[in-house]
C-alpha cells in the first residue's frame, strides 16, 4: 500500500477510535523531515447557538512511520497565561497523547507541533471546543505555519 494512503487511512482511524464524541474536529499534517519543522494552528473557540465555549479539549496521534520521531503539540492562552504540553510518546502506533482539557473560553489556542528528531512525520489532532455543561459547541482552525 502506498505509503501516503496509508498514512491517512491510519490517522482517520486513529481519529475515530479516539474522537469519544461525534462532533469532535480533526486535522491531518505531514511534519517535514528536518529536525525544526514546526507547525502552527490556531483553534478558535466561540458560540454556534449551543452556548458560550468554556474550554477546548485536543489530542495527538502520530501516524506513520512507525518509530518515526516522537511528535509533541503545545497549547498556548497567552491572554490566560495557559501552556501545555501533549506527547505521543509512540509514533505509528495506535495510540496518541491522551485527551486533555484546557480551560481557555473564548480565547484563541495557538497550538504548535513539534517532533523530538529528524525523520519523516505524520500527525492528526483531534480537538472540540465544549461549553461549561460539556456541550460542543463552535470551533475552527487555521494554520499560520505549515512546514
Amino acid at each position: 500500500m502506498n505509503s501516503h494512503v496509508f498514512n491517512i487511512v491510519f490517522t482517520g482511524l486513529a481519529a475515530l477510535i479516539w474522537s469519544g464524541s461525534g462532533f469532535a474536529h480533526e486535522e491531518s499534517s505531514p511534519l517535514g523531515v528536518g529536525v525544526t519543522a514546526t507547525d502552527v494552528h490556531t483553534i478558535s473557540c466561540f458560540d454556534d447557538g449551543n452556548g458560550t465555549p468554556a474550554f477546548l479539549l485536543f489530542e495527538l496521534v502520530a501516524g506513520a512511520p512507525a518509530n518515526g520521531p516522537v511528535v509533541s503539540a503545545q497549547i498556548l492562552v497567552p491572554d490566560k497565561q495557559i501552556v501545555m504540553n501533549v506527547t505521543d510518546p509512540v509514533s505509528g502506533d495506535l495510540g496518541g497523547s491522551g485527551e486533555v482539557r484546557i480551560d481557555g473560553g473564548t480565547s484563541p489556542y495557538r497550538v504548535i507541533v513539534n517532533k523530538a528528531g529528524a525523520g519523516k512525520a505524520f500527525y492528526t489532532m483531534i480537538y472540540h471546543c465544549e461549553t461549561a455543561g460539556s456541550i460542543h459547541t463552535g470551533t475552527d482552525q487555521s494554520y499560520s505555519q505549515n512546514q
